[in-house]
């Protein structure tokens, strides 16, 4: 399945996102990285953190994160990836960086219409 991301206009840590996923009835795979995902019967997504490197290369200086959101093959796991990244917009705030997924954005924009 294709990824989208949700990009947060600070850094998110690790830490953070942890608590996120508990939240959000996820797991955690590495609590250093934060990497984990939400699952819901068949329906899973994993969810990556991402902190670009500053310009100058200095990580902790970063000025934003991306969250990548991968949803598996089974029924249900789109839905619920859109529904974790709308929490993570509440949460964080940003945006959904759909990077050319038009199929993916029309699916989402539909579920907001109630389509």
């Amino acid at each position: 399945m294709d990824s989208f991301s949700v990009v947060v206009g600070r850094v998110v840590t690790a830490d953070e996102l942890v608590s996120f996923l508990r939240g959000s009835g996820g797991y955690v795979n590495d609590e250093a990285t934060g990497s984990g995902g939400v699952a819901h019967g068949e329906a899973n997504v994993y969810i990556d953190l991402q902190v670009p490197a500053h310009p100058l290369g200095m990580r902790a200086d970063a000025l934003s994160s991306e969250l990548v959101f991968s949803p598996s093959r089974r029924e249900g796991s789109v839905e619920l990836a859109f529904k974790v990244a709308d929490e993570a917009v509440t949460q964080w705030g940003g945006v959904i960086d759909w990077s050319g997924l038009d199929w993916l954005e029309d699916m989402y924009r539909q579920r907001a219409e109630g389509g």
